[in-house]
């Protein structure tokens, strides 16, 4: 005869593990709620602060360009204006607002370059492109400079934007001491860049692919925060497996031309203004720039020297430079007046 099993004496507790999860769980709620909370206010507050004392967030990340101004934007910082805040437009450029479309009658350049062509450590009206802009009558500059580009980053904002404005000049701010380096790099200033290969004549293009560190600072200000603080753990600059060590003077000349073949293709003038710093203006060039430049006279592609005005300049004791090395307002000046006497000596303009 087969025996039931008997039942458990009615004075042993039940098992507690159940209650306690349950415990726990709802302890666990309002805890994580109360964290989120936390977090979300401190960002609303490090957003607004930073809205107050002019330091929000200038940049986005842009698979096309690697990063982009951003809209709307007034900005005090190291790499942006000088004793004023700078803007940016409707479209993120620091510049007036301008429309794509072209009024009749109306001159139109569209400059394409770094931070000497932003303008860092000057204000609007003291850059080369609003002296330039005063200089001529029915005369519209489209400053689309960025600081920390390469020639890479420019043709490409050139073909997604610069031709919108259906420009009659453009004009490509070139400044060898860096851009032969630059187009080396996958990553630069802790962002992404896009690359291109150079396979025989053809270029091929790759976007700029976002690592997870630089979507979260993108998204959080408290992100960017945390990253500042452990920013060595995370590459600052990496250079492209393929242009670590390659001497780039032939990508640099190829992206300049196909720059140069964009627009031939509209009817467009196009011309490379060199620029150097100051250390750069005694003595001979180096190799390399040297090289480029020699690459840039076999395509044929119209250059407009600054070397020889600077170095004039500096001799008769002007100050062309701000301590960082970049233009001062006095250097802006000077560039203007280099490049609106290029223009009136080709009948382009008088």
């Amino acid at each position: 005869m087969r025996l039931a099993p008997s039942p458990a004496p009615s004075f042993l507790p039940s098992s507690p593990r159940p209650a306690r999860r349950e415990g726990r769980r709802r302890l666990g709620l309002p805890i994580l709620a109360s964290l989120l909370g936390t977090l979300f206010a401190l960002e609303v507050g490090a957003r607004i602060y930073a809205r107050a004392t002019l330091r929000e967030r200038g940049l986005a990340f842009d698979p096309d360009l690697g990063w982009r101004p951003l809209p709307n934007v007034r900005k005090r910082g190291r790499y942006w204006g000088g004793t004023e805040p700078a803007t940016t437009n409707s479209k993120g450029w620091r510049d007036a607002e301008h429309s794509y479309a072209k009024e009749p009658g109306l001159r139109r350049i569209v400059a394409l370059g770094d931070s000497f062509l932003f303008g860092q450590g000057v204000d609007y009206g003291e850059r080369f492109t609003e002296r330039l802009e005063g200089a001529f009558p029915r005369l519209e500059v489209v400053n689309l400079g960025v600081t920390g580009y390469g020639t890479d980053q420019e043709l490409r904002l050139l073909e997604i934007e610069g031709t919108r404005y259906g420009p009659d000049l453009v004009l490509l701010v070139a400044l060898l001491e860096n851009d032969l380096d630059d187009i080396r790099h996958e990553r630069k200033f802790s962002w992404p860049r896009p690359t291109y290969a150079l396979v025989g004549e053809e270029l091929r293009f790759s976007p700029a692919r976002a690592t997870w560190e630089v979507r979260a600072r993108t998204a959080s200000y408290l992100a960017e925060f945390v990253f500042g603080r452990f920013r060595r753990a995370f590459p600052v600059d990496r250079r492209a497996p393929q242009w670590e060590w390659a001497d780039t003077v032939p990508l640099f000349a190829g992206l300049v031309r196909r720059m140069a073949e964009v627009c031939a293709g509209r009817a467009t003038r196009f011309l490379v203004l060199l620029a150097h710093p100051q250390w750069r203006l005694a003595g001979p060039l180096p190799d390399e720039q040297e090289r480029a430049i020699g690459a840039l006279a076999e395509s044929r592609i119209p250059t407009l020297p600054t070397q020889e005005a600077f170095s004039a300049g500096v001799r008769e004791g002007e100050s062309l430079y701000l301590e960082d090395g970049h233009w001062n307002a006095r250097g802006h000046q000077l560039a203007a007046d280099v490049v609106r006497r290029r223009l009136v000596a080709d009948g382009w303009a008088d």
